[in-house]
């Protein structure tokens, strides 16, 4: 048993395996071990050079001793610890980034129905603030809306950018658009809206989880200029 052993004189050979050796490769480093981590190929290798080639349990554990003698193998560090941590939080990040884009275009989608003519206001862009807090709050009755109430928000989420003349022209849009009469696709809006919003604040508390390890890494990589 290893009670017989000082944990910081054994090493233990493990394959790469991705994401399946992670939580083994983590929970035996942090109790002490010395972890060799060894390349598939040089296991492969080793199994090539047998006659049989047979591949079991009991045969892969003697190869991976085999290349533990060997010295075929890189020790993990606590930078290749921490860089485990780093990897779950940027596929996360990306499967999160999926989820808002699939939300935008849906967003986009809802207002070729109900508001046609808002992209070219918007220049296009339609996902910037001073769009968002509109649709929130008037997803389909922007016609009906005093103009210096439509004034006061605009201006406020833009800081300033849009003005009275602004909400104006706004106003004269909706009442010549030939958007569809639904009100299902305004409740749409307002919960896409609010959706790519949450998403949003779940990539920026990601994004300083994953400055806080790569300051500690202390990588040189983001010091090459256009690598974030």
């Amino acid at each position: 048993t290893f009670r017989n052993f000082n944990i910081s004189d054994c090493l233990v050979g493990l394959e790469s395996t991705g994401i399946y050796g992670d939580n083994l490769t983590a929970f035996l480093f942090d109790k002490g071990f010395k972890i060799g981590r060894i390349n598939p190929i040089q296991t492969d290798s080793l199994r090539s050079s047998n006659i049989r080639k047979t591949k079991n349990d009991k045969i892969d554990t003697f190869l991976i001793a085999q290349c533990l003698m060997l010295k075929h193998y890189t020790l993990v560090t606590q930078k290749d610890v921490e860089l485990i941590k780093l990897r779950c939080l940027c596929r996360f990040k990306s499967d999160v980034l999926k989820s808002q884009s699939k939300a935008k275009t849906q967003l986009v989608n809802c207002l070729d129905i109900a508001f046609p003519e808002l992209a070219n206001f918007f220049n296009n862009n339609l996902h910037i603030k001073s769009s968002y807090a509109l649709l929130s709050k008037y997803p389909k009755i922007i016609a009906n809306v005093k103009v210096k109430t439509l004034t006061n928000l605009l201006y406020s989420a833009s800081k300033g950018h849009f003005k009275e003349d602004k909400a104006i022209s706004l106003k004269e849009l909706a009442k010549h658009s030939i958007a569809m009469d639904n009100p299902a696709i305004g409740t749409q809006i307002k919960m896409l809206i609010e959706q790519i919003q949450m998403l949003q604040k779940q990539i920026d508390l990601l994004d300083i989880d994953i400055s806080n390890i790569m300051e500690q890494l202390n990588s040189p990589i983001s010091s090459i200029p256009g690598i974030g």
